[in-house]
């Protein structure tokens, strides 16, 4: 990879660097200039192990399609400060939009509420093993959690 030169575009405040290498799209998220916010803000440390242990278990022949949550495949963890100046790691690109505006400016209420129901289910196939099985209607002692 090293040697040839990269097509760079940068986007999310320079965390986030997507790169072309022979027709492949990777995206090196590191953490951002300057002093973070607190000591458990943008560890991409973290965000890496996550991201690979959630990759592991799409991957298990053992894991069924309706249990899968799709995430992009991570390839690398640095966490030499010597190299860039900061932690880093790089994963697959994957297509998709960004949304920092909460009101998705432009996307029609059908789209969004569609987009909603998908994230609503990706979010409990993530929660699903500590979690019961969902009922039409929760029975009276499980509800709430007892206080």
């Amino acid at each position: 990879m090293c040697g040839q030169p990269f097509a760079l575009a940068s986007f999310l405040e320079a965390c986030i660097s997507s790169y072309r290498h022979s027709g492949v799209r990777f995206v090196l998220r590191k953490k951002p200039a300057g002093k973070a916010v607190s000591q458990t803000a943008h560890q991409v440390e973290r965000e890496y192990a996550v991201l690979a242990a959630i990759h592991k278990h799409n991957t298990r022949p053992t894991t069924s399609p309706e249990s899968r949550v799709p995430v992009p495949q991570v390839f690398a963890l640095c966490e030499d400060v010597d190299v860039i100046g900061t932690p880093f790691y790089i994963m697959e690109f994957l297509e998709g939009r960004i949304f920092t505006d909460m009101s998705m400016p432009g996307v029609p209420p059908e789209v969004r509420s569609e987009w909603c129901v998908i994230f609503f289910s990706l979010f409990r196939r993530l929660l699903s093993p500590y979690l019961p099985p969902l009922s039409r209607r929760p029975s009276r002692s499980s509800a709430r959690p007892p206080l």
